[in-house]
């Protein structure tokens, strides 16, 4: 096992330069690590030998080939006629620009091409992490198959321990966003990898419980998993984001349901967990009332603007979205094509619609956008059925911590444009291929 784990270190290293330098949004720091991540691959492609990985779904593997080739075709210069049959408004702002630019002949779909053509370098390193850590991870099934967990858990714990450091300089006037440039993208991490500390310290306390004549070492792992646990949870908490409480709810009740579920034996246990779980949404409900789940969904990174106006600032990407319906505005095309819309915060710069959803919707169109859906539903649908009919324990139960790492991403993406950040994106990646080597094609 020498060699995977020389590529999981070298793996995590590349990680570990776009989390921790500004969570990657220097063009520097995403390029530093996508050459090193490249590289990884390469060698790893290249010399690697034994078993690998079981082989995706066909419709799976499609999709995600499909993937960067509809990114390129996105970039690739069309001829005015086709141009005015695939993206209406795409071809008349070309015309418009004859007057200033003549003899335009052609132009590409993306109306920021060059931002497009960049950006498409940044999907190509998701990819490339998510098969490498799949087949890395797999390699690790056998015996330890949460060895592939310790980057993003260590990284988690950097963070925390940063942010807990910030915390103590909160009244000298820190904000606790650990490296990165906003407390939610921070937060976004942290509870990505929560569900990961929690079942890795579970994984470790059922093997010192069971197994006999077993050394102190899974103690020592339980104390640092879940001690880990609980400094994120207090610094995502104490990061001042609006939605961590409602994330954080979520992603522990998913988590410990699919992790407690098979241990149920008699259907008197099942009904009382059934009634638990019940209990538990109704209480979110009360909790967490339709207008105040408004206004969290409305809680914008920005502290200059209010839930209305982030309400506003969507309501004016609905027809941003049915101008670019079918194929986009490219990658990194929402904040020139938005200034035809923007009536919300009109002094500001919008960026990003400050929802993932709508974002990509608008960036990919909705050929690209049914894309994107389908080869994260093969990532979601292994990592369900691997949480609930896995036989082995030591997999089912990392497959549900993926769950949850995905439930906590899923709900952050409503809120905010998270994956705009490519530390996040990186980590969404390795968890991704992570809990597909651990779920159930």
């Amino acid at each position: 096992m020498r060699g995977p784990t020389v590529v999981l270190s070298f793996a995590g290293l590349a990680l570990a330069w776009v989390v921790l330098f500004s969570s990657g949004t220097q063009a520097v720091d995403r390029n530093a690590t996508l050459l090193l991540l490249g590289a990884t691959s390469f060698f790893y492609w290249l010399f690697r030998s034994g078993q690998t990985a079981p082989p995706f779904k066909t419709w799976h593997i499609l999709a995600l080939i499909a993937i960067p080739c509809y990114l390129l075709f996105q970039v690739v210069s069309f001829p005015h006629a086709i141009l005015e049959i695939l993206s209406p408004s795409r071809a008349i702002l070309t015309d418009s620009l004859a007057a200033a630019v003549p003899n335009v002949t052609s132009a590409p779909i993306s109306i920021a091409p060059a931002s497009s053509l960049f950006l498409l370098f940044g999907f190509l390193g998701y990819i490339a992490c998510f098969f490498l850590i799949r087949d890395v991870a797999w390699r690790f099934t056998e015996s330890r198959n949460w060895v592939a967990a310790l980057p993003i858990i260590s990284l988690a714990a950097v963070e925390g321990l940063i942010g807990l450091a910030q915390g103590f300089s909160k009244a000298n006037g820190s904000t606790i966003n650990g490296t990165y440039l906003d407390r939610d993208h921070f937060s976004a991490f942290l509870e990505m990898s929560l569900p990961l500390c929690l079942v890795c310290g579970f994984q470790a306390f059922q093997r010192h419980r069971l197994v006999k004549g077993e050394s102190i070492r899974p103690a020592i792992v339980v104390c640092a998993m879940w001690g880990t646990a609980l400094l994120l949870l207090i610094i995502i908490l104490e990061s001042g984001s609006r939605a961590a409480p409602l994330v954080l709810s979520v992603t522990i009740l998913v988590t410990v349901a699919l992790v407690a579920l098979p241990y149920l034996r008699t259907k008197r246990a099942k009904w009382i967990a059934a009634g638990g779980l019940t209990a538990a949404i109704v209480g979110l409900v009360i909790v967490y009332p339709p207008d105040q789940f408004v206004d969290i969904l409305s809680d914008l990174a920005a502290s200059d603007k209010s839930p209305s106006e982030q309400l506003s600032l969507w309501k004016e990407t609905f027809p941003l979205i049915s101008e670019f319906r079918w194929f986009g505005t490219g990658l990194g095309g929402f904040e020139p094509a938005f200034l035809k819309y923007q009536g919300t915060a009109a002094s500001l710069r919008i960026d990003f619609a400050h929802n993932d959803y709508l974002n990509y919707l608008v960036e990919l169109g909705i050929v690209g956008f049914a894309v994107f859906i389908v080869a994260v539903y093969g990532v979601v649908r292994s990592a369900v059925r691997g949480a609930l009919f896995l036989e082995d324990p030591a997999r089912r139960i990392l497959a549900a911590a993926g769950v949850g790492c995905l439930v906590a991403i899923a709900i952050r993406s409503a809120v905010d444009s998270n994956l705009s950040t490519p530390a996040n994106a990186f980590a969404l990646a390795w968890v991704s291929g992570l809990i597909s080597a651990n779920g159930l094609e």
